[in-house]
């Protein structure tokens, strides 16, 4: 279960690395990543006070992970209904708009990745300062998604292409989110699935990807045909 949460989580983060490429500046986006391990680093005080049995119980908790599953949805719908805008607003050169700000802001569930992997650090490693032991990870975070960022803006040029990279994470994010708390509920056997339904589950996993990349398709053609029509416009 566990697994799904972390898969969530690091689809979160990748996501909002992605989402800053979106700037039209690099430097903004750069900043973008600063203010966001900023944000997390805020949280040291409560960081220190969490241990890996906290974070076990927090993933465990059905409550706590339909919290995380609203707010991945509501971050993930909120992108594939602003996207077709935010492109538009691209074509047309605008520098600041509400979709653009609502699109690219941090997201929370990145935010939540980040802090879980400060908490896992400052328990895992011993023998540092849990001062310096913070700074370094999240040293480390920035670096990582600094680099990350500005390897995206060189390998994928195209500004659209990486947008469409943007809805298709937020698209996993919300199966994903969906069948989470089923999962700890039990309503959803994993083991039990292993073991006998393999198969079943196999046709699952396609039938959901293959839904993904349909709705993706759809989703593409709607936001190039809206965009056409507001050039027109």
């Amino acid at each position: 279960m566990w697994l799904f949460l972390v898969i969530l989580l690091f689809a979160g983060t990748i996501n909002m690395a992605i989402k800053f490429s979106l700037f039209e500046k690099t430097l903004n986006g750069c900043l973008a990543v600063i203010f966001t391990i900023l944000a997390v680093g805020s949280m040291y005080s409560a960081a220190i006070r969490m241990n890996i049995q906290d974070v076990t119980d927090f993933m465990n908790n059905y409550d706590s992970l339909v919290n995380v599953g609203i707010i991945v949805i509501a971050e993930s719908v909120s992108i594939l209904l602003l996207a077709a805008r935010l492109l538009a607003d691209h074509s047309n050169n605008k520098k600041v708009t509400f979709s653009k700000i609502i699109v690219m802001c941090p997201s929370v569930s990145g935010i939540i990745g980040l802090y879980i992997g400060l908490v896992y650090m400052l328990n895992c490693i011993s023998g540092w300062q849990l001062g310096l032991l913070a700074f370094v990870s999240l040293a480390g975070a920035l670096i990582a998604l600094l680099l990350f960022h500005l390897l995206l803006r060189f390998v994928v040029l195209s500004w659209q292409f990486r947008l469409d990279i943007v809805l298709i994470l937020a698209f996993v994010q919300i199966v994903i989110a969906m069948f989470l708390p089923l999962i700890v509920s039990g309503r959803m056997s994993i083991a039990n699935s292993y073991d006998h339904n393999l198969g079943r589950d196999f046709i699952f996993c396609i039938s959901a990807m293959t839904i993904i990349l349909v709705a993706a398709y759809f989703i593409r053609i709607f936001i190039s045909s809206y965009v056409k029509t507001a050039s027109q416009e």
